[in-house]
């Protein structure tokens, strides 16, 4: 049977794999401490290398015969210091079913990640000896993070044009209530038109609600059905503009419409395409990535 490999983690770095002759040549030597994390094969999960059979496991001393009388040797021999045996320096990936353990790194050092990450910033005041995220975790976090950001720049413009909405609604609704309490001819401003108006910013007012929402949440329906609103709607503009391009005198401001027509629609329909793609990328991501952006409301 192939001999176990051994892993051990220092001022957080992962190294192995080293036999286990090696890793008992590290603890008797000192190189490990107690506090550092192993595992090897059959562990559930690191632990301490002060609470495994690394350190537990007393040498015991080989049976002897009975003392014979020999010559004294002229020459004694001098016991020859042990020497360690050398262990890789560079970091090995965890094994796979042990990539989401989290270590500590007992040196108390910040990570040259965090360092960098932190440069220019006020040096911070609280613990920095625990690093629960090694760099793999960070930049599977980094990459939630970007296509989280995707998904939420269609939110935020669905709810902008909510706010608005609401502000639209409040005010035709402040303005039929004063004209039906003057009457007469203000009681008559408030026509068929008016109220279809009224149904419209409304409806409108409360799909942006949903559509906000449902992006949040990273359901796909929300900036699809917007995406595809937007498309109906810059088609409608650009047909209307090309009607009244073929009958009205001012050609000039038609261009300048259409070209504003395609810029506007162009960049709804483009982010809402954009976080339409992002979601499932992002839902596939570390579930505890997610996590802590919905926490963060992110």
């Amino acid at each position: 049977m192939a001999e176990a490999s051994w892993y051990y983690a220092q001022s957080g770095k992962r190294i192995g794999p080293v036999s286990r002759l090696e890793i008992d040549a590290l603890a008797q030597t000192g190189v490990l401490k107690r506090a550092d994390l192993v595992w090897t094969a059959g562990m559930a999960q690191w632990a301490a290398a002060g609470s495994t059979e690394l350190f537990k496991t007393a040498p015991v001393a080989a049976p002897v015969d009975p003392p014979v009388a020999v010559a004294p040797d002229p020459q004694p021999q001098v016991a020859q210091p042990m020497v360690a045996f050398p262990a890789s320096s560079h970091p090995v990936a965890y094994p796979a079913a042990y990539q989401h353990v989290a270590y500590y790194s007992p040196g108390g050092g910040m990570p040259t990640r965090a360092t960098a990450a932190l440069q220019g910033h006020s040096r911070p005041r609280g613990d920095t000896g625990t690093w629960p995220l090694d760099d793999v975790l960070v930049s599977q976090f980094d990459q939630t993070l970007k296509l989280r950001r995707r998904v939420t720049g269609a939110a935020q413009l669905y709810r902008l044009f909510l706010f608005l909405g609401v502000i639209s609604v409040a005010a035709m609704g402040v303005v039929a209530l004063v004209s039906l309490a003057m009457g007469g001819r203000a009681a008559r401003t408030v026509d068929t038109v008016f109220v279809v108006q009224l149904v419209q910013s409304a409806a409108w007012t409360a799909l942006y609600y949903f559509t906000w929402r449902g992006t949040m949440r990273c359901q796909r329906w929300a900036p699809m059905t917007m995406l595809v609103l937007y498309a109906l709607g810059g088609v409608a503009c650009l047909i209307g503009l090309a009607v009244l391009g073929a009958t009205g005198p001012d050609i000039s401001a038609v261009i300048v419409g259409i070209i504003a027509v395609i810029l506007i629609f162009g960049a709804m329909i483009f982010v809402s395409w954009r976080s339409f793609a992002a979601i499932p990328k992002y839902l596939a991501q570390p579930a505890w990535c997610q996590e802590l952006l919905v926490r963060a409301k992110l």
